[in-house]
C-alpha cells in the first residue's frame, strides 16, 4: 500500500516537474514526462494508453519500459493461484 502510494506520488510529481520543464530550460522536460507516465502507467489506463503511442514512436525505449513493468507488476489473483 505505501509502495503504491509513493509510485503515484512520485509519477505525479515528475509529471509536474515535466510539464515545467517544457518551458524551463534547465529542467528536461520531456524525459521527465516519459518517466512520469512509465510509472503512471502502472495504475492509470490514460497514462498506458499515451504510453503506448509513445512507444509506437520510439520503440528502443519499449524494451527498457517492459524491464521496468515487469519488475514492478501488480499481482493479480492469476498469481496467487499459481
Amino acid at each position: 500500500m505505501v509502495k503504491r502510494v509513493a509510485f503515484n506520488a512520485a509519477g505525479w510529481a515528475l509529471l509536474l516537474l515535466g510539464i515545467l520543464g517544457l518551458f524551463l530550460p534547465v529542467l528536461p522536460g520531456v524525459l521527465l514526462m516519459v518517466i512520469a507516465l512509465s510509472i503512471l502507467s502502472l495504475e492509470y489506463a490514460w497514462a498506458r494508453r499515451w504510453m503506448t503511442s509513445l512507444l509506437h514512436r520510439f520503440p528502443a525505449a519499449e524494451k527498457k519500459l517492459q524491464v521496468f513493468l515487469a519488475r514492478h507488476k501488480k499481482p493479480t489473483s492469476a498469481d496467487a493461484s499459481a
